[in-house]
């Protein structure tokens, strides 16, 4: 595992907490996985691009401590966020066909099929 800016105490709590979220879901814990806190939006997150989707689980230390998964559209940058991966890839999923129908975005740019 990679860390990346851990130093509080609160950090390191809500780190366990995304790790214990995340071997729950069944994600396993190797050595590629990155963890660490993102300065600019105050979560705490563990993930890994073999994980399905390169979904993480992240905690924002400064408005809840309840982990979260996370899915982020590589084209977009639009970040998902639920209490499962199920809910991120509905998201997600509603997100990439209004924007393929506004002409946002192409069907070959889609991480999951639509249908």
């Amino acid at each position: 595992m990679q860390l990346h800016n851990i130093t509080t105490s609160g950090q390191i709590k809500a780190l366990a907490a995304c790790i214990e979220t995340a071997e729950k879901q069944g994600f396993i814990m190797d050595d590629d996985i990155d963890a660490g806190f993102n300065k600019n939006s105050g979560f705490v997150y563990v993930g890994g691009e073999d994980w399905d989707l390169g979904m993480y689980v992240a905690v924002n230390i400064f408005t809840s401590d309840a982990p979260m998964f996370l899915l982020s559209c590589p084209y977009s940058g639009e970040e998902f966020f639920g209490t499962n991966p199920e809910s991120c890839i509905l998201q997600y999923k509603a997100y990439a066909k209004d924007a393929i129908a506004d002409g946002d975005m192409d069907e070959d740019e889609l991480m999951i099929p639509l249908d």
